[in-house]
């Protein structure tokens, strides 16, 4: 697995993944859990990754107790919840966090406590959406998700995890709560990121001096490339601000333009779901600190823009 990471940074992910398949098929959790890693990162058309699916791999690391691959689920459901606003896929992110917290993933807690919140879906009413869908095969949560106390979540702070990279011996029981593993690749593979609090080790960030700068030096072929791999991850910058109208994607919250000129081309930021407490401190032409989500970038003629959601 490490010879096939190696390949895989080095532009040959089909050969990655050739050499991991018989070890996943053949039930090797770690092998299940890197190949859901390497499908889930690649582009998901014209390529393998149309073909494969990396959430079936998650799964079957998942039914066998992989703390990080139920960690994993939790994540891509989250951002899916991100974009969609989908109470089933709110629904599906929380019971995953639940079972990655149960197998010794205490990092899925803070995730958890997000989606709960900015849902407003009850742990009861996350099980039966849950059990409604069936083709989800998420199995049941062996206690029920806490009701937890989200007053430390006021701030609404931007938030992201840690990448979940390849490990070996994360299993656990409910009665032997899982150790920090041991890393078994020195440059691991990173997956879906979710909107939720950084933690010590790994932050997934993107400035906007970052996108700009990719904006400027790749087709926009290869620009939407990149684009896709900084999808969920946290976004910081400074512009100003050109509107503030309300966000017709979000009923009672706000949308901000702003705009920044950077490497000789225009960047345009659409900052989506923003209460109206925090909009109406904006003010046309002045300039602020943004930070939020990503959701998409993409280049326009000369010019780059890119879509966010508050957090």
């Amino acid at each position: 697995m490490d010879e096939a990471v190696k390949r895989y940074y080095a532009g040959f992910p089909e050969e990655a993944i050739s050499m991991i398949k018989p070890l996943a098929l053949s039930g090797d959790i770690d092998a299940q859990y890197l190949l859901g890693n390497i499908l889930y990162s690649l582009p998901k058309r014209g390529g393998i990754a149309d073909i494969e699916d990396p959430v079936k791999w998650y799964k079957m690391a998942a039914d066998q107790n992989s703390a990080a691959a139920n960690y994993a689920l939790g994540a891509i459901f989250h951002n899916k919840w991100n974009k969609s606003r989908d109470k089933n896929d709110a629904a599906n992110a929380m019971i995953y966090y639940q079972i990655a917290i149960e197998l010794g993933h205490s990092k899925a807690q803070q995730p958890l406590d997000r989606i709960q919140s900015r849902s407003g879906i009850s742990p009861d009413t996350a099980a039966v959406l849950v059990k409604q869908q069936g083709a989800t095969s998420i199995p049941e949560p062996s206690v029920q998700i806490p009701e937890n106390d989200l007053s430390n979540l006021a701030s609404d702070e931007s938030q992201t995890p840690d990448s979940s990279s390849l490990t070996r011996n994360h299993t656990a029981t409910k009665s032997e709560p899982l150790d920090k593993p041991e890393v078994a690749v020195n440059d691991p593979i990173q997956i879906a990121q979710t909107a939720d609090k950084p933690d010590d080790e790994v932050t997934v960030t993107v400035t906007l001096e970052e996108i700009a700068n990719q904006c400027q030096n790749y087709t926009e072929t290869g620009f939407n490339l990149y684009a896709e791999t900084i999808e969920g991850a946290l976004f910081s910058g400074r512009a100003s601000v050109v509107a503030v109208k309300p966000d017709s994607s979000e009923s009672g919250s706000f949308m901000i333009n702003l705009s920044s000129k950077l490497f000789d081309l225009e960047v345009f930021i659409d900052l989506h779901d923003v209460p109206k407490e925090i909009a109406v401190r904006f003010e046309e032409e002045n300039k602020y600190a943004i930070t939020g989500i990503v959701v998409n970038s993409k280049v326009i003629g000369s010019d780059c823009a890119v879509r966010v959601m508050y957090q």
